[in-house]
């Protein structure tokens, strides 16, 4: 009768590819997340300066009140997405250039 092996489990071996790949997929997440977020806080932001800018010069001119406010508002949006996605890829660019170069950053993950 032989006895069962009591001893601790052995795990797999860590594959360093597997590793990787998790780790690029984090840092693409954080990517995307920090992206979103810079969109969702300047397309407001976008919207205010453009329609601020608008509604100042539509005081001076003899311009019919609707049209280039509502135009002022989808400028704005495309400001607020344009600017929010720029910043929220610089945020990430020097950990992903390190991520790339050295394949050692660890970004932190998206709560």
């Amino acid at each position: 009768m032989a006895m069962a092996d009591t001893g601790p489990a052995q795990e797999p071996p860590v594959d360093p590819e597997d590793v990787e790949t998790e780790v690029e997929a984090v840092a693409e997440r954080r990517l995307v997340h920090d992206v979103v977020l810079g969109a969702v806080v300047a397309v407001p932001i976008g919207i205010v300066v453009s329609l601020g800018i608008v509604v100042l010069a539509v005081q001076f001119a003899a311009v019919p009140e609707g049209g280039p406010e509502l135009m002022a508002v989808f400028v704005g949006v495309l400001f607020g997405l344009f600017f929010g996605a720029l910043s929220g890829f610089v945020r990430n660019s020097a950990k992903l250039d390190d991520l790339d170069v050295h394949g050692t950053a660890t970004p932190k993950p998206v709560a």
